[in-house]
This record gives C-alpha cells, sequence and structure tokens, in this order.
C-alpha cells in the first residue's frame, strides 16, 4: 500500500493535477504526497482542492513553486475548512499575495488540526506572523511573545482561535502591533474564557476607549489575570475610568499598567511606539542604505542607554524616552 508519494520536478501542469486528484479521491492509505515544482497553476490547484475537502489520510501536502496565485489560494482555503487530517501544508514560492493569504487565514480560524503552514515570506506582508501563530499549537512553554510582528485585528482573531487550542501559556506579550477596538475585543473574549491566563502585555498598540471597555468588561468576569499592561494605546479618560473600576470592583486583584502623566510624543506631537534595538538596526539599515553592527539607544531625558525605548523616527536622530522614565511619571 502507497503511504508516500514524491512528484518532484516533473512539470505534470493542470491536467497532471487533475488525474492525481482523482487518484487522490479513491486513496484510502497516502500519506505524504510532494507535488513540488510542477507547474500546476490555478485550475490544477481547483482539482486537488475538490479532492482535499475530506480525504481522510493525507497529513503532509507539498504544493511549492506551482504558479499558484490568489484564486487558486481561494480554492486551497476552501477545502481546509473541510479537512480534518492535514498537518502539514506548504505553500511557499507560489504567486500568493495577500488577498490570497487572507482566504488562507479566515480558513485556519475553523481548521482545527493544521499545525504548519509555509508561505513565502517575501510576497505576503503577514506570512511570517502567521506561521508565528501556527508555531503555538507545538508550543510547550508558558510564556509566549510576539511582540514587533505588527500584527492587525484579523490576525488577531486567528491568534485567539489557536490559543484556544493551547492548554499551557500563561503569559502573553504582545508589543508594539496595530491591535485596534476590535482585536481587543477578541482579546478580551480569551480573557473572559480563559481559567489560565495571568499576565496580557498589550503595550504599544492602537486600543481606544471601546477597546478598553471591552478589556474592563473581561477583568470583572476573569479571576486568574493578575497583570495587564496599555501603556502607549489611544486610551482617553472614559477608557481609563472603565478599567479602573474594574480593577477596583474586581474580586481578584489586577495590575494596570496605563498611560501615566508623561505623554508619550515626540517634541513634534508624534506619537511614540516601544521599539527594540533590533527594529531600530533593521531601520536604520534601510534609511542609510548600510549594514550596521549595532544601534545605540540613548533616553533623551536621562540620557541612560537601554535595549528599547518608546521611539519616533521622525527626526534623523529620532526621539526616545527609556521605559524607566516612562514608569517614572505614573
Amino acid at each position: 500500500t502507497l503511504k508516500e508519494l514524491n512528484l518532484k520536478r516533473n512539470i505534470i501542469g493542470e491536467q497532471g493535477a487533475k488525474y492525481l486528484a482523482d487518484a487522490l479521491t479513491k486513496s484510502k492509505t497516502l500519506i505524504r504526497l510532494d507535488l513540488g515544482d510542477n507547474r500546476i497553476g490555478n485550475e490544477g490547484a481547483l482539482y486537488l482542492a475538490k479532492a482535499l475537502e475530506n480525504h481522510r489520510t493525507l497529513t503532509s501536502l507539498s504544493l511549492e513553486n506551482n504558479c499558484i496565485g490568489d484564486q487558486g489560494a481561494k480554492y486551497l482555503a476552501h477545502a481546509l475548512e473541510t479537512n480534518t487530517v492535514l498537518t502539514s501544508f506548504d505553500l511557499r514560492k507560489n504567486q500568493i499575495g495577500n488577498e490570497g493569504a487572507n482566504y488562507l487565514f479566515n480558513a485556519l480560524k475553523k481548521n482545527t488540526n493544521l499545525k504548519n503552514l509555509h508561505l513565502d515570506d517575501d510576497k505576503i506582508t503577514d506570512g511570517k506572523t502567521v506561521s508565528a501563530i501556527l508555531s503555538i499549537l507545538n508550543y510547550t512553554n508558558n510564556c509566549l511573545w510576539l511582540d514587533f510582528y505588527r500584527m492587525e485585528d484579523n490576525l488577531i482573531e486567528l491568534l485567539s482561535s489557536v490559543l484556544q487550542r493551547n492548554k499551557t501559556i500563561k503569559h502573553i506579550s504582545l508589543i508594539t502591533n496595530k491591535i485596534g477596538d476590535r482585536g481587543a475585543q477578541v482579546l478580551a473574549s480569551l480573557i473572559k474564557d480563559s481559567k489560565m491566563l495571568i499576565s496580557l502585555d498589550l503595550r504599544s498598540n492602537l486600543i481606544g476607549d471601546q477597546g478598553a471597555g471591552y478589556l474592563a468588561d473581561a477583568l470583572m468576569n476573569n479571576t486568574t489575570l493578575t497583570k495587564l499592561k496599555l501603556r502607549g494605546n489611544e486610551i482617553g479618560p472614559s477608557g481609563t475610568k472603565y478599567l479602573i473600576d474594574a480593577q477596583q470592583n474586581r474580586t481578584t486583584p489586577v495590575q494596570l499598567e496605563l498611560n501615566g502623566t508623561l505623554k508619550l510624543q515626540c517634541p513634534w506631537g508624534h506619537r511614540l511606539e516601544l521599539w527594540n534595538s533590533s527594529m531600530r538596526k533593521e531601520m536604520s539599515e534601510k534609511k542609510f542604505k548600510h549594514r550596521r553592527a549595532s544601534v545605540k539607544i540613548e533616553c533623551d531625558i536621562c540620557s541612560k542607554n537601554s535595549y528599547h525605548s518608546w521611539y519616533c523616527p521622525c527626526s534623523m536622530k529620532g526621539f526616545d524616552i527609556c521605559e524607566e522614565c516612562a514608569k517614572r511619571n505614573d
């Protein structure tokens, strides 16, 4: 009985993919299939997607470098919504852009078995982030750091669905992403349902008063969370009141970190974000067109050096406030 089949670099094309899809539909033993470098295209992806929808044995499929675009990704995403066996799917080196990636991301919110989805990071804005999120399914540590990924609310929905399947994570850090009120609502639902989460770091995001309201309500319906960091968001007086009221009326204590009296703005009025030295180095290399060994971060208030700071790149030098100075003004 055939369990593994490697047909890499055979240029089978769309028609060959159709024949293989027919055979795959009838197969009851195949576990791994490699069809990399075969010019399958979108039509070929459609044939294979139909075969995948209810396949019962295939756990690993590679369609690397097959000229599959956004439409092909849509077909495959539809298959992932009903497939309950596939755990590893390789779609690198195709022509899938952000549109096709979004079809796949939405399918992953319903698919509970896929643990590895490989996408082309160069073409897809969030490819690297999705790979990091899916790796949580195999995560055994109790601390999760997904800082500086620039995740927007749609990926927070994917993250939440994956986190619900993990039984070990107690501490989550999501510093300097692009989480807004909708993302805060999703995380609030996660907090409400969690019996394990102890700390959540949401510093340097885009959460406003509405999002603060969602989080405040979640705090009132959760007894395990002991620390919530929200410095550097867009929470105003009303949002702050929601959170403080929840803190005071909660049955178990929770430590809140909100904006202090020091405005996290540069002298020109721009909002500061929490950046680390790696981000600064990458930005500096793009700006000045040459590689740099390191970037020195010096606070414009106390002149101390640090690994990360609240930063605005609006001038040639930029503007920095270290964490110590930001906290000192609470």
